[in-house]
């Protein structure tokens, strides 16, 4: 049976559909227009953050408003429509499952995973 949304990978959104890459932060101002469907899933995670501007974006057929200093977390197989991205100020981490999992120790001390209460405080 086919799906009734595509479901993409990271190399997607880098317009190289092949490329296998399993990790990738992009912030908007860089970004060329990803060659996706509108509505979609992903076959990984990603973290999207706002500094400035606004938008819209959908999440499992939730409308969400993308403001100042927003922060969404998208797993993989929920449908996902994000409506503006140009406008704004932020970015995206994509990253797989695979790629979470190998690689946890290390996250665990990088400073962007690092985030404590104190850290949230003060900024």
């Amino acid at each position: 049976m086919k799906e009734l949304f595509p479901s993409y990978s990271i190399g997607h959104f880098i317009n190289q559909p092949i490329n296998p890459t399993e990790f990738e932060i992009m912030e908007f101002a860089e970004m060329e227009e990803p060659n996706v469907d509108d509505i979609h899933k992903h076959t990984f995670y990603e973290i999207l953050w706002t500094e400035k501007g606004i938008s819209k974006q959908t999440i499992d057929y939730k409308e969400y408003r993308v403001l100042p200093n927003s922060l969404f977390f998208i797993s993989p197989n929920q449908v996902h429509q994000f409506e503006e991205w140009k406008p704004l100020k932020g970015g995206t981490i994509l990253f797989t499952e695979d790629f979470f999992l190998l690689n946890h120790i290390i996250l665990k001390f990088h400073p962007i995973f690092a985030l404590s209460i104190k850290t949230i405080i003060q900024t």
